[in-house]
């Protein structure tokens, strides 16, 4: 899979083609198949993928928990001297 250098959520833009393709082959794999219009020639990362991540993750968090908890450990964990 193509490194992911940030974290994807249901919202996210310019989320490379290949990485998301290769996610829904990976969970096709694990028998979470993502079908419907995440799918296809123009895979998307949507609710279904979010679900199916979360899924093999074994996360017991909302949408909205997990999206405030990553970001707050971004910024908790960031090297940036800026902060």
């Amino acid at each position: 899979m193509p490194p992911v250098t940030r974290v994807i959520i249901t919202r996210s833009r310019n989320v490379p083609v290949d990485t998301i393709r290769t996610l829904h082959t990976e969970f096709a794999v694990v028998g979470l198949p993502v079908v419907g219009t995440e799918a296809g020639a123009a895979p998307q990362f949507g609710a279904e993928t979010f679900a199916h991540v979360q899924t093999f993750q074994g996360c017991r968090f909302s949408f909205d928990e997990w999206v405030t908890k990553n970001i707050t450990y971004a910024i908790h964990n960031s090297t940036d001297s800026t902060r």
